[in-house]
């Protein structure tokens, strides 16, 4: 997209780098717009979900959890083992394939509007710091003069409660993976009956609150994988946030004939601490933060809007913008589609065609055939049983032949929701010709072939 990109402007370094190799500390201003408002009213319905989730359930299971101390999974009225890799294989991959289809489409809008990282420090933290230290230009100002009780105390302040949210949220995070019930048992618990899971909280707290005091825009710049590979997916079609340089340049605020006045405001709202006007970046979040604040100017001025604005390479070339079909009949797009609706009609085949009950039958190691009494020969088994549902189940063995006779003195007994055992079987016969015999396995009905073996004639 170097159409996009003003020929003489350079990204040579970090935005929150100085020269010397220092973190540079951002204070980013914030300008309300119409893209701010929708992603508030976004921020405000994601951290409700995030919040409430955990507590919620479906079926009579957990809406969504990942059970550590059952080894059982819920999401949306499902469950499953541990063990059924492939389920939680299905979801990941059927996760990724849509926010490579939604990164093509829409640009980087997970980061903007969605993205934990982002939604909670744009909406919760940041808010915080400007309820307490005032605006970006005050906070700016304070921090550059010397300690007094007045700053120390705002300090501790904003800490605290960025310390007690880390906290908060650690807590709801593990709700994901512990029953709620047994965390707040814990928490009423000393720390040393179950320290592996206070270490953990302690440490996650501590990664969370680090993040928020201090870390931030960093995590955006030098650790998401994200944005490193987020310029695969994206092409001439993908909309991004970018700076209408020839309608712009040259910039100045006097005699000059370009819509750029200069004002430096799409800078100072950038909470990657980017420049826009020098083209599309790795920083860039598309928050469209900019574009409110260059908006709010340009009425201001009373001239055209989206001056920064979202489009494309192509639309920028053509001033035609594309449409959502016209996005998804390219072939990239086309292939995501295909693949996302071909993982998640195999997700659904595998969820509704297991049974529930599976079975594992095997001939007991180092066994051959034992005589019972005069004329009657048995093999031992061992059959293993799963209950694959939240639900109580039964299982029993049968066969169809008259001839044979199925001992499991333990096999009636019902399984409990997700239970896991295993028996012993003992398949008896008299029929000296027989070479293999066929288990019906209730309540399933599938039927099992076994080999058996009898002594030579």
């Amino acid at each position: 997209m170097d159409s996009l990109n003003h020929p003489e402007n350079k990204n040579d370094s970090a935005p929150t780098i100085n020269a010397d190799g220092r973190r540079r500390w951002l204070y980013p201003d914030r300008r309300s717009g119409q893209k701010s408002k929708k992603r508030l009213k976004l921020a405000i319905f994601l951290i409700a979900i995030y919040v409430v989730t955990p507590f919620l359930s479906l079926n009579g299971l957990p809406l969504v959890r990942m059970d550590i101390s059952t080894g059982i999974v819920s999401f949306w009225g499902f469950a499953f083992r541990f063990h059924d890799g492939s389920f939680s294989f299905f979801i990941f991959v059927i996760f990724a394939l849509f926010l490579f289809l939604g990164t093509s489409v829409r640009g980087r809008v997970w980061c903007g509007y969605a993205c934990p990282q982002t939604v909670w420090i744009d909406w919760v933290v940041r808010p915080l710091e400007e309820l307490l230290e005032g605006n970006a230009a005050r906070r700016k100002i304070s921090d550059s003069k010397p300690l007094n009780a007045h700053k120390l105390i705002r300090k501790v302040v904003k800490h605290t409660l960025y310390f007690l949210l880390a906290a908060a949220l650690s807590h709801v995070l593990l709700a994901y993976f512990v029953d709620p019930a047994k965390i707040f048992s814990w928490m009423r618990e000393s720390p040393f009956k179950r320290w592996e899971v206070f270490v953990t909280v302690f440490l996650l707290t501590g990664a969370i609150y680090f993040d928020f005091a201090w870390f931030r825009e960093q995590f955006c710049a030098f650790l998401c994988p994200y944005a490193r590979f987020q310029s695969v997916m994206m092409d001439e079609h993908t909309p991004v946030v970018a700076y209408d340089y020839k309608r712009g340049e040259p910039r100045g605020k006097k005699g000059a004939k370009g819509d750029c006045i200069d004002c430096q405001l799409c800078v100072r709202v950038c909470p990657t601490g980017i420049d826009i006007r020098k083209g599309l970046q790795l920083e860039c979040i598309q928050c469209s933060r900019c574009v409110d604040a260059c908006n709010m100017v340009m009425k201001n001025l009373k001239r055209e809007p989206n001056l920064i604005g979202e489009f494309s390479h192509s639309a920028y070339l053509t001033q035609a913008p594309d449409t959502i079909l016209s996005k998804l009949k390219r072939p990239k797009n086309m292939i995501f589609s295909a693949a996302l609706l071909f993982f998640i009609g195999l997700l659904g085949i595998r969820v509704f065609s297991r049974h529930a009950v599976e079975v594992l039958l095997t001939r007991q190691a180092g066994t051959t055939y034992a005589q019972l009494e005069p004329g009657k020969y048995a093999n031992l088994f061992r059959l293993n049983v799963v209950n694959t549902t939240s639900k109580e189940q039964r299982v029993a063995l049968r066969t169809s032949r008259p001839e044979v006779e199925v001992i499991c003195s333990g096999c009636s007994v019902p399984l409990k929701g997700f239970e896991e055992k295993e028996f012993s079987i003992v398949v008896a016969t008299r029929t000296l010709g027989l070479q293999q015999v066929d288990l019906i396995v209730s309540p399933t009905d599938e039927v099992m072939t076994l080999p058996f073996i009898l002594p030579e004639k």
